[in-house]
């Protein structure tokens, strides 16, 4: 009997080794598919980051040609509605007051955009030529500048009827350009960013004045801030 048990025991042994084989084969077999998975994944991930990457690029491209499409472009802020208004005669007395009269004969186009409600609607001044509208676009800022009130041009300069408020002047960015110009100015401040800009409707930033300058293009370059 004693045999006879000790003979069933070590089968026992012998089929738990078995299993535990068995087992551990199926373990190594799965942690190499497991590796290989891993690998695959490692591959996507690559690809999916090169992806990324080919978006943001073109993306940026494409917010630079809509961009292009607005760079003879100017922008008048806080400009009162009327009834019968003619917005092109207050562009023309608007370059009057700061002395850009040539620069309106280059005006090709001059409309109101839509806004929020409450806010006046801003007008768009397009000019035939690049150079008239730089000058115009100078020639306001400097007159702007001379404002004791603020910068910017008072609306009662424009028109006596008008309510007492300040008319500033941009050029024409795109809504992708003018949230990320926002979201630059929160993010640059935060970090201790003195200078932020827009010139020729692209962002610039600067730390100080000894710092070098970095263009921002899209939300990605605001992490590298």
């Amino acid at each position: 009997m004693f045999e006879k048990f000790a003979s069933n025991i070590h089968q026992d042994i012998n089929d738990i080794k078995k299993s535990i084989d068995f087992m551990s084969t199926k373990f190594d077999s799965l942690l190499s598919e497991i590796n290989n998975v891993k690998d695959e994944l490692k591959e996507v991930q690559k690809e999916i980051d090169f992806l990324k990457r080919e978006i943001n690029e073109l993306g940026v491209r494409l917010q630079d040609l809509e961009q292009y499409n607005r760079r003879d472009n100017t922008v008048l802020y806080g400009v009162p509605s009327t009834n019968n208004e003619s917005v092109n005669e207050i562009v023309k007395t608007v370059s009057t007051i700061i002395g850009a009269d040539g620069c309106f004969e280059d005006v090709s186009v001059t409309h109101r955009l839509p806004t929020r409600p409450g806010k006046p609607r801003p007008i768009v001044v397009r000019f035939a030529k690049r150079s008239s509208r730089d000058l115009w676009l100078s020639r306001f800022r400097e007159e702007a500048k001379n404002n004791k009130e603020g910068f910017g041009l008072p609306t009662q300069t424009i028109c006596q009827q008008f309510q007492p408020g300040l008319v500033t002047a941009s050029g024409h960015l795109t809504p992708f350009m003018k949230n990320l110009f926002n979201k630059t100015k929160l993010t640059a401040r935060e970090k201790g960013y003195k200078f932020i800009w827009v010139k020729d409707c692209k962002i610039f930033v600067r730390k100080n004045e000894n710092s070098q300058v970095n263009r921002v293009s899209d939300y990605y370059d605001l992490e590298k801030l």
